[in-house]
């Protein structure tokens, strides 16, 4: 069975979405360094991390199940994309930091693909 690229890069999506949990999961200070500024040492930064964690993660389940039944893969890839277009507001907001014009960058570069890839995911059924 061939499967059509677009649904193929948004399995890819899947992917990343469970990796970037396991990122805040596993690697919480590295992670929240990185992104934002914080050593994601103190309570309040390692249940953000946990928080995160999670959220990627439901959102890359929840998007896999949405592409093996075939219906609702655009809500879950428009949910995910609404959370990427939040994360990038927060690496702005955190302020300057080592790296951030290219964090900066990364996040709009995908949240273009997450927009293509919401906005065509459905056609290929």
């Amino acid at each position: 069975m061939k499967i059509h690229p677009i649904r193929l890069l948004t399995y890819g999506v899947v992917g990343v979405r469970v990796v970037v949990a396991a990122m805040f999961a596993f690697a919480p200070q590295s992670t929240m360094a990185k992104l934002f500024g914080s050593t994601g040492t103190s309570p309040r930064a390692r249940a953000v991390a946990g928080a995160y964690a999670a959220r990627d993660l439901a959102l890359g389940v929840g998007l896999l199940n949405a592409l093996r039944k075939g219906r609702n893969e655009k809500a879950w890839m428009a949910a995910g994309t609404a959370c990427d277009v939040a994360d990038l507001a927060g690496i702005i907001a955190t302020g300057s930091k080592p790296g951030q014009g290219q964090m900066v960058a990364g996040m709009i570069g995908i949240i273009a693909t997450d927009t293509v890839l919401t906005a065509k995911v459905e056609e290929t059924r």
